[in-house]
């Protein structure tokens, strides 16, 4: 292996580490932890938490995408059309449009769902006073987005076995 495809091999690795282990850290120890906190601290954490969280999830994300477009083509098997119709060429192709789906997830539910979470004053305004219906309900669309996006992550991890051992 040339030092060239060993770099962007270990920079689509270490990014994917990154953005996969984010996303569980976020959903099993992150958000568990900071809905559990006093609902009149829960709004500034939750804004400094995603604020943190979207400045080195979504670069990760991007490198993610354009390295295993160059992993799979430029320093991969794949250099025609008909590359993609083998074992190796159906499993990348699949897990390239996994990782769009994921991003489509992010950017029409996940991050507009947080957001909306957290600037729902109204909501807050009555979760203060102790009735958490609407906070509720904004926080399960958010969460199951990310759930969603969480599986999705994982199905691409498994294709990623597939390229491996095809």
């Amino acid at each position: 292996m040339d030092i060239a495809t060993w770099l962007i091999q270990t920079l689509h690795v270490t990014a994917a580490i990154i953005w996969l282990g984010g996303h569980l850290t976020w959903q099993h120890l992150i958000l568990p932890t900071w809905f559990r906190q006093p609902i009149e601290t829960q709004r500034g954490l939750g804004r400094s938490l995603v604020a943190r969280y979207e400045r080195v999830v979504i670069p990760t994300a991007l490198v993610v995408l354009v390295s295993g477009v160059l992993r799979g083509t430029v320093f991969g098997r794949i250099h025609t059309i008909d590359d993609l119709s083998s074992r190796y060429g159906l499993a990348w192709a699949a897990a390239l449009a996994l990782i769009v789906v994921t991003f489509v997830i992010g950017a029409r539910l996940g991050t507009p769902g947080v957001r909306a979470y957290l600037d729902d004053d109204g909501a807050w305004s009555v979760a203060v006073r102790g009735d958490m219906g609407a906070l509720l309900r904004r926080r399960r669309a958010f969460v199951s987005a990310l759930r969603v996006e969480l599986g999705v992550m994982l199905v691409v991890l498994a294709l990623m076995f597939v390229m491996r051992f095809s």
